[in-house]
């Protein structure tokens, strides 16, 4: 039999210790790496102070819509001038109010015959609601001057409405 003698081939430790070693040493710098970012996380975190969101336009209650005016339409007194040249004008303005409950007091003539849009001039006591609430009489069928004009204090009426041709 022949003599067993070690081989000529030295052995590889260095390959073996390496090969355990390595991923060894992975895991302790994945560790550190770990512990490392996780202690900065903390100290972030623990002086991070939330924005607290301003909510009260969020939660401010709702508006309530405005309250409806109620007009007495006897409340004030109406006068109408024919500024439109077409006879028989001012009396069926006059009759178109009467109908709404308007009180109308007087039908005449304007200074002159081509007016092109109506137009309403009041005291200053008139209140807007109501001078709204003729404008929206007469609105579908005649253009209206957006403009109102202030009567003069001793008018015989509180409103005076110069007509004009219908739309």
């Amino acid at each position: 039999m022949l003599p067993q003698f070690p081989s000529a081939q030295p052995e590889n430790k260095k390959s073996k210790l390496g090969f355990i070693l390595g991923p060894i040493a992975l895991i302790i710098v994945i560790g550190v790496v770990y512990f490392v970012s996780r202690q900065a996380t903390e100290k972030v975190y623990k002086n991070f102070k939330p924005i607290e969101p301003d909510l009260t336009a969020i939660t401010a209650s709702p508006t309530q819509p405005p309250a409806q005016v109620t007009v007495d339409p006897k409340q004030y007194t109406v006068s109408i001038l024919n500024g439109s040249g077409i006879t028989g004008q001012a009396g069926e303005i006059k009759k178109l109010l009467e109908d709404k409950g308007f009180v109308v007091n007087s039908v005449g003539n304007a200074d002159k015959e081509d007016y092109t849009q109506m137009q309403i001039a009041a005291k200053k006591e008139v209140t807007k609601p109501f001078i709204s609430e003729i404008k929206n009489a007469l609105s579908k069928a005649y253009t209206i001057r957006e403009k109102v004009d202030e009567l003069k204090s001793d008018a015989s009426e509180d409103i005076e409405i110069i007509t004009a041709p219908a739309k």
